[in-house]
């Protein structure tokens, strides 16, 4: 949903050969290619050979455009050194150049991770127990790692986007009852705990070797704020791409790693369904690319309905 094909073409040959040597003097690109990457950041594959003759796989991560809504990628690069340290399972950083004398825009190196997103499962209850996990463990991470990251918080986001409504709602997607919603019970989402939030944690984001979660990616969509608007993100992606089972094993599996006050649960859910609100199709669009053609914008818009019309359920059900 959030990854597009990378169709970015600023580096040559010599600007990769340059990148390796500030990574290590003396060092050479053996070959490179593109990874399919977000919408406001591209990744290209090194394979480097360094002055002891052994060959380094990393990725370079740059700046579409400047500006934008994304974590700007030396804030990104300055958080990932951190959870690194802190011992999370994330790529490790390895040069950051701001300096625009290489690439006109920031770029940032990180170890390339031997594994692959999972699109596909047959232990749903499993896949998201892991998925549970791993999200936890960053909840756990004191949010003071986060200092000088430039992260926002994300209620003060939720407020921008409920006070500026776009000219025509989707109707297909319940946006209008949705936001009717969530601004009835904005209070809740300044009602939680700040932490740090990863923000899309999504099966793309999210690497595995074998039966094993060995690094979630992308942190450009991090933030602090209530540990549930990040549940309630991989619970509707979960649901889009394993089902039913999955959302309730990942739900139940969070809360046996960390007990969680649920109260406001059904209002961030309603923040994550808000989200794909005018691009659902394209969304949809890449699932095919994912290996998943069941998975369309008619699949999609009918998890959506089952999950916003119980959050809304619930929310009545709460007495306001």
């Amino acid at each position: 949903m959030r990854a597009r094909r990378s169709t970015v073409s600023d580096g040559t040959d010599d600007v990769w050969g340059r990148i390796a040597a500030r990574l290590a003097p003396g060092a050479s690109v053996l070959r490179s290619w593109d990874l399919a990457g977000g919408l406001s950041s591209a990744m290209t594959v090194l394979d480097v050979r360094i002055g002891d003759g052994s060959v380094q796989r990393v990725v370079v991560r740059r700046a579409r455009r400047p500006g934008g809504s994304a974590l700007a990628v030396p804030d990104e690069y300055r958080l990932l050194t951190r959870l690194h340290a802190a011992g999370l399972a994330v790529p490790r950083p390895r040069l950051l150049d701001d300096s625009g004398t290489i690439l006109p825009l920031p770029y940032a190196v990180l170890d390339f991770v031997e594994g692959a997103p999972r699109f596909t499962t047959d232990a749903p209850e499993r896949t998201g127990r892991a998925f549970a996990a791993r999200l936890a463990a960053i909840h756990d991470v004191d949010p003071s790692v986060a200092d000088g990251a430039g992260l926002r918080l994300r209620a003060a986001a939720i407020d921008r986007l409920l006070a500026e409504p776009p000219a025509v709602l989707d109707d297909g997607l319940q946006e209008g009852s949705i936001r009717e919603a969530l601004r009835a019970h904005r209070a809740r989402l300044h009602s939680g705990p700040v932490r740090l939030l990863h923000g899309d944690l999504w099966p793309g984001n999210v690497l595995w070797a074998g039966d094993d979660i060995v690094a979630v990616i992308d942190w450009q969509s991090a933030t602090l704020g209530d540990p549930l608007a990040d549940l309630a993100v991989s619970r509707l992606d979960l649901l889009w791409a394993f089902g039913p089972d999955a959302l309730t094993a990942f739900t139940a599996g969070y809360a046996a790693h960390r007990p969680v006050d649920r109260t406001a649960l059904p209002v961030w859910d309603l923040v994550a369904a808000l989200r794909p609100a005018g691009s659902l199709s394209a969304w949809a669009a890449d699932w095919a690319d994912f290996g998943r053609p069941d998975v369309t914008s008619a699949t999609m818009r009918a998890a959506h309905r089952w999950f916003v019309d119980r959050a809304l359920a619930e929310l009545a059900g709460s007495g306001g």
